[in-house]
């Protein structure tokens, strides 16, 4: 038998021992917090936007202490994720803990703070629309960049947001947001482009001026203006629609049915009576139009993944809409008694729309905002090849 068939094997005979026989403690974690390397297929079930680490099947635990309760354990499926939920010192003790751990798994390989790092000490926008449709903008700074060496091109970073955005968005919008996140290269790079425009920053030294067409950026644009509402179709049945208003286009989402159920389609027309700008492109490379929160709607959307899966396997597997936060939770846009989508999803265009196969190039997409609620994203994404974006944007 080959050295790869022998690694094979191994992963599956490991993954098939319990949790707790082959937990080890979670290195820079508070006590007791544990981590093991599971089935990488049940980090598959909880689609987690957050994982930017290559840890395929690591799962995280700590223990959750109630009152006269026997010890309950809240699973995370992602370093991210368990990263995002605890109340860090500083940023100094933050990179520590996150040095600590990836070379504890690592070794010698595992990526170490660099703080050389071009992005490091700029400022950030993370810009989002909330459960309410208010649009949320949250500045903060680049404080760590991690990669494994100085040549290499693979970076991850840490954002600490600002304590006035903090305030504001608990006190006024009800959205909680924790000071520190680790972030992808792409959204680094992103949200310190989405601060310079806001505050119209073209300096020599700028990251505009500096960016080149081989980086990869991402970052959301919010809408004007939105609406959402409920229209009745030529047959009488109501379906719900999205209309956005974005630099000066109407953007129309709106649900209709087809053979194969309820579907979504979208147009665009100008608002400009003269429009000199038709060549134009609406959105430049990297940005996404943040289309609102998919889920979850509700508290009562968010459910532990067991309690997801045997509800599942009651209505014979026939919920397939759901996504996860990375936390253990997935987040269920549907009935427990029926297994159908409740009422509050049935009013939401964004709850019917559905996945692309493999040959079509998908131009809506999911993305978590640092609340942690999945948003769903409507453009191209950039991944640092310009050929390849322009020929996608020519098609579309």
């Amino acid at each position: 038998i080959g050295r790869a068939e022998t690694d094979v094997c191994i992963r599956k005979s490991c993954c098939k021992i319990p949790f707790e026989n082959k937990a080890k403690s979670l290195v820079g974690f508070p006590p007791e917090w544990q981590y093991a390397f599971c089935d990488p297929n049940q980090g598959v079930l909880v689609k987690s936007p957050r994982r930017i680490l290559s840890l395929a099947g690591l799962v995280i635990r700590r223990p959750m202490l109630a009152a006269f309760q026997t010890p309950g354990y809240q699973y995370f499926h992602s370093f991210e994720a368990a990263f995002s939920s605890v109340q860090h010192e500083d940023t100094s003790e933050a990179t520590k803990l996150v040095e600590s751990f990836l070379s504890h798994v690592h070794g010698s390989d595992a990526m170490k703070s660099y703080p050389k790092h071009f992005l490091v000490g700029r400022r950030f926008c993370f810009e989002f629309t909330n459960v309410n449709g208010m649009n949320v903008a949250m500045f903060g700074v680049i404080s760590t960049c991690f990669r494994e060496s100085s040549e290499a091109e693979t970076d991850i970073f840490m954002v600490q947001y600002d304590s006035d955005c903090i305030e504001i968005a608990a006190k006024s919008l009800g959205t909680t947001i924790l000071r520190l996140h680790l972030i992808s290269s792409e959204q680094a790079w992103g949200g310190c482009i989405s601060f310079e425009r806001k505050a119209r920053i073209r300096g020599r030294h700028s990251v505009v001026r500096s960016i080149d067409q081989a980086t990869a950026v991402e970052y959301w644009v919010t809408p004007d203006m939105r609406m959402e509402e409920m229209v009745e179709q030529d047959d009488g049945i109501k379906v719900p629609m999205l209309t956005i208003l974005l630099r000066g286009y109407k953007f129309v989402f709106s649900a209709h049915n087809d053979d194969e159920g309820i579907a979504v389609s979208v147009s665009c027309i100008s608002m400009n009576v003269d429009d000199g700008t038709a060549d134009e492109s609406i959105l430049k490379p990297g940005e996404l139009i943040d289309l609102g929160v998919f889920c979850p709607l509700s508290d009562s959307d968010t459910k532990p993944l067991p309690v997801f899966l045997l509800k599942n396997y009651v209505h014979n597997f026939s919920i397939d809409s759901y996504a996860g936060d990375g936390n253990g939770n997935v987040y269920d846009l549907t009935e427990d008694a029926k297994g159908t989508m409740h009422l509050a999803a049935t009013k939401k265009v964004l709850s019917y729309v559905r996945s692309c196969n493999d040959t079509e190039v998908p131009t809506i997409h999911g993305g978590l905002d640092p609340s942690g609620k999945v948003h769903l994203l409507f453009g191209v994404r950039y991944r640092g090849d310009w050929k390849e974006y322009t020929s996608i944007m020519e098609e579309e």
